[in-house]
């Protein structure tokens, strides 16, 4: 509606990144942005919505809470927003209005020193009728994955849950075996021993090998490491989902060689 497209970037002064991105921006820049992608958004279910964020995962909760407030929704919304400190809550004037202009908006403010990590206590504490809404998450992988159990230790249908890292998602895939995979890059002529434990992207693996596949986000998102598997398994750790042993294409950021495998590389 505006033309005006916001980014909420938190400077890890040890990053690579956000220090770099503060420095060279201060007085303005030309980037390049690709078209948005993900399906970490609203469902047209007319169910009331439960929305667990912590830290700057607030963000595209803050986005969808706009496009209810546009749309004239109805729909109750109840927001537990967790954060490390008091002072870390962003965007509170702006929930403040909303809490007026929404009435069917609730927000709780939990902070670690005062309220301690998400519990299935603050769930039923502050969201009573959790059972009956639709909950997405989003936050640090540590928040996210204490949430679904904490989510799952209450019961909670695993279809009313969604929920969106903001950085490399866990790998947690069951093994067959725990023996070691050999991945060949099949133009670079190098083949690389992966051993099963510690599970590695295949872009750490490629990029150990002395390998530069072209890349980006390294979640999944931009899609600039697909690269074609001539055969073998591999493990999508974005859907948790395992491949066949055919030919098809990946992408490295989110996949793990769970049996030898060729690469076109």
């Amino acid at each position: 509606r505006t033309g005006l497209i916001e980014l909420t970037i938190r400077v890890q002064d040890q990053g690579r990144i956000t220090p770099w991105l503060r420095q060279h921006f201060a007085g303005g820049g030309l980037v390049t942005l690709s078209a948005a992608q993900g399906d970490f958004i609203a469902s047209q279910s007319a169910a009331p919505l439960l929305l667990i964020a912590g830290g700057s995962g607030i963000t595209p909760f803050r986005s969808l809470l706009q496009q209810l407030q546009r749309e004239g929704s109805a729909r109750p919304v109840q927001l537990l927003y967790f954060a490390r400190h008091a002072q870390h809550f962003l965007f509170r004037e702006e929930f403040d209005r909303l809490l007026l202009d929404m009435p069917q908006f609730s927000l709780t403010l939990l902070n670690n020193e005062d309220h301690g990590f998400i519990s299935a206590e603050h769930i039923r504490e502050y969201c009573p009728d959790f059972s009956a809404r639709d909950i997405m998450i989003c936050g640090p992988t540590p928040m996210i994955q204490a949430a679904r159990a904490v989510l799952s230790e209450l019961a909670v249908d695993p279809a009313q849950i969604r929920f969106e890292y903001f950085g490399a998602a866990p790998i947690d895939m069951q093994r067959a075996n725990a023996s070691d995979t050999l991945v060949a890059f099949k133009r670079s002529a190098i083949n690389a021993d992966v051993a099963a434990e510690p599970a590695q992207t295949l872009l750490d693996v490629a990029e150990q090998a002395g390998l530069k596949p072209v890349s980006g986000c390294r979640i999944g998102v931009c899609h600039q490491c697909i690269c074609k598997k001539e055969s073998g398994v591999v493990f999508n750790t974005k859907t948790g989902t395992y491949s066949d042993t055919g030919s098809e294409d990946i992408q490295l950021c989110i996949s793990v060689a769970a049996s030898d495998l060729i690469l076109d590389l």
